[in-house]
């Protein structure tokens, strides 16, 4: 495994899962990501692809993420590209007593090429994915908490 990532969040499982899953709202409320261009219908769904712009530690990069496994309310599988090193980022949500639980867990899938290098030898991919998804997760819990503070609960 690259990295994980877990965090409390103050709100809901379903609620939690939304807010992680609304891709098409992420460049909102994440400060990393520029924009999101579906390429298949939204919202995102089992076998969803999106174009994913996002500018990290200065430098400003596109890819495209597919969707392998979606589970609402509780877990879904993010696919894309680093430098030919294809990374899986999977997304679970779990229920507490004070809300919900998320954890983010990225790992290399798959190398090709010189891609095959960096998965084993020099991990810049990875450590640009693993400073990427500790901001996401931070940024998705001010805004699944935000979410639920603002909304009528019954």
């Amino acid at each position: 495994m690259i990295t994980s990532y877990d965090l409390a969040i103050a709100a809901p499982v379903e609620v939690v899962f939304d807010t992680a899953s609304d891709v098409g709202a992420m460049p909102r409320f994440t400060r990393d990501v520029e924009s999101m261009e579906f390429l298949t219908p939204a919202p995102v769904r089992l076998g969803s692809r999106v174009r994913d712009t996002r500018r990290l530690l200065g430098v400003r990069r596109s890819q495209v993420i597919s969707f392998p496994l979606f589970e609402r309310p509780d877990r879904f599988v993010a696919r894309f590209a680093i430098g030919g090193v294809t990374f899986e980022s999977d997304h679970r949500v779990d229920a507490t007593t004070q809300g919900a639980r998320l954890l983010i867990a990225v790992d290399a899938v798959d190398a090709a090429g010189i891609g095959h290098l960096l998965r084993y030898g020099v991990p810049l991919a990875a450590a640009l994915v693993r400073y990427g998804i500790r901001r996401e997760i931070e940024d998705i819990k001010v805004e699944a908490e935000r979410r639920w503070s603002v909304s009528p609960r019954g």
